[in-house]
C-alpha cells in the first residue's frame, strides 16, 4: 500500500522504507512446487518452469539499505544470506543494457519484437572449455523479457551480444590479447555509459 504525507505544497508519495521494498531471486527449482521461506511456514508455490520466485530483503549492513527508490527494477548480489529471512549483502543496481549484455544467453524475435533472457539448462560437467558451447542453452527458461522496438533493435542487440560472447572466447583462449580497442568494446562500453541515448 502507497503511502503519502502531507507538505506545504499538498500531497506527496512518500519514501518506501527498506523493510518495505521487495525484491524476488530466481531460484532452481528441485521438484513440480517451489518452497517459499517467506510465505508462512512450510508453504509451496506451484511454478512451471526451471525455477522459481523466492522474496527477499537488502540486509541492513548492505550500502543500499538506506536507498528507498531504485532506478533499475534490477540488482546484483554476491551473498545470500539466510538467518531469519533470506538477505542480500552487496547489492548493486544494474541497467537494462547490463542485463542484456551479460545476464545470460538472448533468445531475439525480430517478428515479435522482444529480446528475452535465458538462464541456462544444463551445464556439461565433463567439458574443460570456458566456451559457451559447454552450456546447453537451447531449452533455458526466460528469466526476463524486452520490447524491442522498432524491431531493428532486438537484432543489433543480439548481433552486439554475438559479437561480444565471441570477443570474449577469443580472450579466454589467449589472456594476452588486447580487447580494449576493439570495435565490439569500444561499442559496448559506449552503449553501457550512454543507456542507449549516445
Amino acid at each position: 500500500m502507497q503511502k503519502y504525507h502531507e507538505t506545504l505544497g499538498g500531497t506527496v508519495e512518500a519514501n518506501p522504507e527498506a523493510k518495505e521494498l521487495k525484491f524476488q531471486i530466481q531460484v532452481p527449482q528441485v521438484s513440480t512446487t517451489c518452497s517459499s521461506r517467506n510465505s508462512g511456514g512450510g508453504a509451496s508455490l506451484p511454478s512451471s518452469s526451471s525455477s522459481c520466485e523466492e522474496q527477499v530483503w537488502i540486509h541492513p549492513s548492505s550500502v543500499a539499505f538506506a536507498q528507498q527508490k531504485f532506478a533499475s527494477p534490477w540488482l546484483v548480489y554476491s551473498d545470500l544470506v539466510s538467518t531469519s529471512r533470506a538477505f542480500l549483502r552487496d547489492v548493486s543496481e544494474v541497467s537494462p543494457y547490463a542485463v542484456l549484455l551479460f545476464g545470460g544467453p538472448l533468445r531475439v524475435d525480430v517478428r515479435k519484437g522482444t529480446i528475452a533472457v535465458l538462464t541456462p539448462a544444463t551445464l556439461d560437467a565433463t567439458s574443460t572449455s570456458s566456451s559457451s558451447s559447454a552450456v546447453d542453452w537451447s531449452s533455458g527458461a526466460e528469466w526476463c523479457r524486452f520490447s524491442a522496438n522498432p524491431p531493428k533493435v532486438g537484432a543489433l542487440v543480439g548481433a552486439l551480444r554475438t559479437s561480444l560472447d565471441a570477443l570474449l572466447d577469443r580472450k579466454f583462449a589467449d589472456p594476452s590479447l588486447e580487447v580494449h580497442q576493439d570495435p565490439v568494446s569500444e561499442a559496448l562500453v559506449k552503449l553501457l555509459v550512454t543507456q542507449g541515448m549516445g
